[in-house]
């Protein structure tokens, strides 16, 4: 990946060394390994490691750490191409993963797509497979996909470059405050959904893959769905929808513990808050609309960071309650979800530039940035 590029000269390649496949090939490489983290992840952590809903918590919050310093990202984009540094970090993602089953302790594990849900239900008990050679296989190959991707393509040059210094503006405060919920709204699902399912339900690996997998399939059939509607109805009205839903699906969760409702609703529940889950992109649509388009990389950067300040705090201090009652963290979701969906109401109908949201009618167009 050492020649350059531009876009515009790219149609010249076989289809195969294009940037779109190139973009398909490490898009498949990060789930293959980070799939495979977050279907095991549960069960290893309960089955060999012995957390309880503190160590989960905690072991989140260090997790999310670096995405709270994502904002330096753009400091090594002064010397280092986007293209090269998400080879690199598709490198660190496989092989973290490939060594994860070798620290099956707390301190341990702080230290390190459908296909691969399918494998895993298909071969987990067919194959006695053991955490170990399931993690090591999966980050291997997510390794080898990212030697590939740097060998084999060039670096194509972007028409608009991206400033190289952190943006921060005001007319974007709407956006950065809908992050902030986002990564609140996350962080319970993430955590403890999924916890849920194998500590009060006692679902086996193969089990807990199973309804990864039924629910990525259905997101895969509904996707082209919500595009749609995204495009009919909006980013406001999706959005609205997304966390008004998001709020009656925590409020059901806590249901589970407060009428015992059993695991068919449960699971449904877990496919539903995914599928809800599955419009957040139109969050990344309405800044698409509002952003000067030199602004993208370093803003995004940016917002990740912000989206990441709950993820850092709320997981560790979360674990705690879920330990006395876990039924309060999914009523407190439900709070996140509803307050999101108030920050919602203030999308205008149309976003642009200008436009960002409904406080802003009748104000100057901004300064196009240089």
């Amino acid at each position: 990946m050492s020649d350059l590029m531009p876009l515009s000269e790219a149609h010249t390649l076989p289809r195969w060394r294009r940037p779109e496949a190139l973009l398909y090939l490490m898009a498949a490489a990060m789930p293959l390994s980070f799939a495979t983290w977050s279907a095991l992840l549960n069960n290893f952590v309960i089955e060999v490691a012995q957390f309880t809903g503190r160590e989960i918590g905690w072991l989140h919050t260090v997790r999310e750490i670096p995405g709270l310093l994502a904002v330096f990202v753009i400091a090594i984009l002064l010397a280092v191409r986007e293209q090269v540094l998400a080879v690199v970090m598709l490198v660190l993602l496989g092989a973290a993963t490939a060594v994860t089953g070798w620290f099956p302790t707390f301190n341990g594990i702080l230290g390190t797509s459908l296909v691969c849900y399918g494998a895993i239900v298909a071969l987990w008990d067919a194959l006695g497979l053991n955490y170990n050679q399931v993690y090591l296989v999966t980050g291997s190959l997510t390794i080898l996909i990212a030697l590939f991707a740097f060998l084999a393509y060039p670096q194509f040059e972007a028409p608009h470059r991206q400033h190289r210094h952190i943006v921060l503006r005001r007319r974007y405060w709407l956006f950065y405050a809908l992050q902030l919920m986002a990564g609140a709204r996350r962080q319970i699902f993430v955590v403890f959904a999924g916890f849920m399912m194998v500590e009060k339900f006692g679902m086996h690996v193969s089990q807990m893959t199973l309804l990864l997998m039924v629910n990525y399939m259905i997101n895969m059939a509904v996707a082209p769905i919500m595009g749609r509607a995204l495009g009919k109805y909006g980013e406001r009205n999706v959005m609205g929808f997304e966390y008004l839903g998001l709020t009656l699906v925590f409020l059901a969760y806590g249901g589970i513990y407060w009428f015992g409702w059993g695991l068919m609703i449960a699971g449904g529940l877990y496919i539903l808050d995914q599928l809800f889950f599955a419009l957040s992109f139109s969050l990344k649509t309405y800044f698409q609309k509002i952003a000067d388009p030199q602004d993208i990389a370093p803003t995004q950067a940016v917002a990740f960071t912000i989206n990441h300040i709950a993820a850092v705090f709320l997981p560790a201090a979360l674990g705690y309650m879920w330990a006395k009652s876990p039924d309060y963290v999914f009523v407190l979701g439900a709070g996140m979800a509803f307050l999101a969906f108030l920050l919602i109401c203030l999308i205008p109908r149309d976003p642009d530039r200008g436009n960002e949201t409904i406080f802003s009618r009748g104000m100057p167009l901004p300064v196009p940035a240089e």
